[in-house]
């Protein structure tokens, strides 16, 4: 019996650290991709190849480039890291007494509504002075230290960042490097549910939810070696629905159905998920404190009080938010850090039974 359940004590020891890990790599790593892409604006443009060796040159506005209207000069990279750290200036000179900054002041004064050169203008030389200024462009990677050395040695990293960004599919979310833990400015489904992000997030919660519904069934056969009682426990069947539940979050994120009442259903999956695990924690809790004198030689005394402490507190907080947002509208930025703490603080549950079970004796 003793080796077999010390085998039974080690997959569960295995899989709660493993369910730790795919948790929080999904909702970490999700997070943290999201806002190095939001924050990257690197990118393919065009501009004079010229000015990457020189300040400054000068180009002739004539009848055989449409007299500068169009950005004709400009010729878009094929190499990452051939752009320009700076915006440019383009000052036109138009005869020999007219000066214009920028190319909207020019075209204004230069072309009629048509797009043509105004007849006045015909016969002038008109030159565009284009030189470097001292404003930092974005989309050059070379105003990017980290991500510039990257590509110094492996530039399909960048050059695959830049391409994922302009795929049709990308659309950005936040706009801006966000900390929703803190600060709540988007819910987890907003972002996990965008491309490129839903192809980390998925996967790896698609494996927790399978890591979970292993972990009920390991937790439930380490305390039948305890447990003359053969009947299903009632913390066995909260923690498998737990895990479907979650399972079924990660598959319909992002589907919309022409049904309204299956939309409704959909966006409770995650709300079932959060209420049956903390359930489940609870009812395991008070089992493996009934079972105290029987497991003691198996557990550690120390994390079953730490644990217990942990899921009631938790469980009253739950209780407490649940009674607030039934009277009152929070605003959306508080329910998105409610949400991504409590994701986060689920799985520390399952560190918690790592440490609980000891080693095979």
């Amino acid at each position: 019996m003793n080796n077999n359940l010390n085998v039974s004590i080690r997959r569960l020891r295995t899989l709660s650290v493993f369910l730790f890990i795919f948790s929080n790599v999904a909702i970490f790593g999700t997070l943290l991709f999201q806002n190095y892409l939001t924050s990257a604006k690197y990118n393919y443009y065009k501009f004079h190849p010229s000015l990457l060796k020189e300040t400054k040159i000068e180009i002739a506005c004539n009848e055989n480039n449409n007299y500068c209207y169009s950005t004709f000069w400009k010729v878009k990279t094929k190499k990452l890291g051939d752009c320009l750290k700076t915006y440019t200036n383009r000052i036109y000179t138009v005869g020999k007494t007219i000066t214009v900054d920028g190319d909207e002041n020019y075209q204004t004064l230069i072309f009629d509504k048509n797009k043509t050169i105004r007849t006045e203008f015909q016969n002038t030389k008109i030159i565009v002075n284009i030189s470097k200024s001292k404003k930092k462009d974005l989309r050059c990677i070379k105003n990017y230290p980290i991500s510039y050395s990257i590509y110094k040695i492996l530039p399909q990293i960048p050059n695959s960042i830049a391409h994922l960004k302009l795929n049709s599919k990308y659309f950005d979310p936040t706009g801006e490097v966000v900390n929703p833990f803190i600060y709540g400015e988007s819910s987890i489904s907003n972002i996990a549910k965008r491309y490129p992000l839903y192809l980390i997030f998925k996967p790896l919660l698609f494996i927790a939810s399978i890591l979970m519904v292993l972990y009920w069934i390991y937790t439930r056969k380490v305390i039948s070696f305890f447990n003359k009682n053969k009947n299903l426990d009632s913390y066995f069947i909260f923690g498998v629905f737990s895990g479907v539940f979650l399972f079924l979050h990660v598959l319909f994120l992002g589907s919309e159905f022409n049904n309204e009442f299956l939309n409704k259903i959909r966006r409770f999956y995650i709300i079932f998920f959060i209420l049956f695990e903390l359930t489940a924690q609870y009812l395991l809790i008070k089992r493996l404190f009934e079972l105290k004198i029987s497991i003691i030689n198996y557990i550690n005394p120390l994390f079953l009080f730490i644990k217990r402490f942990f899921v009631i507190s938790f469980l009253t907080i739950t209780i407490i938010i649940l009674f607030i947002l039934s009277i009152y509208n929070l605003p959306k930025n508080v329910d998105y850090v409610i949400e991504w703490n409590y994701f986060v603080i689920l799985s520390i549950y399952y560190l918690f039974t790592y440490f609980l079970w000891r080693r095979s004796l």
